[in-house]
């Protein structure tokens, strides 16, 4: 790919061939396509959630409470992550709707109640290991893509 970074037409044609390729990874070998995926985006992101990631992750909750998708915006989960001074915020947008998404009919649907909630579970626990939330929804997308 480097030796066509000067040759736009032949590098676009390069991309096109890669993604050919990681279809055909996909749908042959989908072990090792979700292995090189993960890779890549921890290469990127670290462990962790990106906004396009966690927006996509978020849209696809069945909810207890019947609804599909985020109960509550980015902007919204952005807030409250400043206010308890989480610094991975598509992580924690994903870790609250995760929680409202399961939990919302046992714990209700207020909104700091659910941050204090992913705080404590996601972001303060001294067992939590470092990228839990990402590696953990990565291994349920890839079960659901079989």
């Amino acid at each position: 790919m480097e030796k066509l970074e000067h040759h736009p037409e032949k590098h676009k044609e390069a991309k096109c061939l890669a993604n050919e390729m990681a279809e055909h990874l996909k749908k042959y070998c989908p072990e090792s396509y979700w292995a090189i995926i993960t890779k890549l985006h921890c290469l990127l992101h670290g462990a962790h959630f990106d906004e396009d990631t966690a927006k996509m992750a978020v849209s696809k909750m069945h909810n207890v409470d019947g609804t599909v998708g985020g109960h509550w915006s980015k902007e919204d989960t952005d807030k409250l992550a400043i206010q308890h001074n989480i610094e991975h915020k598509c992580d924690f947008y994903y870790a609250m709707n995760m929680l409202y998404s399961d939990l919302s009919e046992v714990v209700g649907k207020d909104a700091a109640m659910h941050a204090k909630m992913a705080k404590a579970l996601y972001f303060d626990d001294p067992d939590m290991v470092e990228g839990k939330l990402f590696m953990q929804w990565m291994a349920v997308a890839f079960v659901k893509e079989k």
